[in-house]
Formats: C-alpha cells, sequence, structure tokens
C-alpha cells in the first residue's frame, strides 16, 4: 500500500492511497473508494467524460476514446445442450491458458 500518492490528470492533482498490482496496459486503476470521496459527479461513459468536484468548483476529466479495431479474445454465443451432446469445446489458446490458471 503507497499511501497519499500525488497524481495529475488534466491539470488536477489528486493525493490516494495506491495498491501496488502487476497491471499490463494501463497505469492506474481509479477504484470505488476514490469515485466515492468525489462524489457525486456527471459521468458520460460513452464519451469517457468525468465532471468532478475539484477545489470549490468542477472539472472536467476527458479519458482516452479508443480509435481503429480490438482484438477479440473471447466471443460468447447461446448454446443449445441436449442430454446426447457429447461435442469438445475448442477454445483459443490464451482463453484456455486463463482457465488453465484459474
Amino acid at each position: 500500500m503507497l499511501r497519499r500518492v500525488p497524481w495529475t490528470v488534466e491539470g488536477c492533482t489528486f493525493y490516494t492511497d495506491f495498491r501496488t498490482l502487476p497491471l499490463a496496459s494501463v497505469d492506474v486503476v481509479i477504484g470505488m473508494d476514490w469515485l466515492e470521496s468525489h462524489s457525486p459527479m456527471l459521468v458520460d461513459w460513452r464519451h469517457k467524460l468525468l465532471m468532478v468536484p475539484y477545489e470549490g468548483s468542477f472539472q472536467l476529466l476527458q479519458g482516452d476514446v479508443p480509435t481503429g479495431q480490438h482484438r477479440v479474445l473471447l466471443h460468447i454465443e447461446p448454446v443449445i445442450e441436449s442430454a446426447s451432446s457429447s461435442s469438445t469445446v475448442h477454445l483459443e489458446p490464451e482463453v484456455q491458458e486463463i482457465l488453465d490458471q484459474f
């Protein structure tokens, strides 16, 4: 646990307790404790916008809007099973590796 770590976004500096995690593709995950401490706020999930209370007013925080194609690791489709079904499910190697770990 790292206590009162200063971090800055959109010119706003916040002080937050951080828990270290081995994250590959992100720098920080904003948790429920931070969201609760900055409530109430306005959120536009589609456009990745947050209006958070900051120093007596509201500050707009803009997240990265993804562009381009995204790789789909797992696609789920409904399956109707019959009592006599004995088919084998074939998974992508990445998915099977995750299932084997847990």
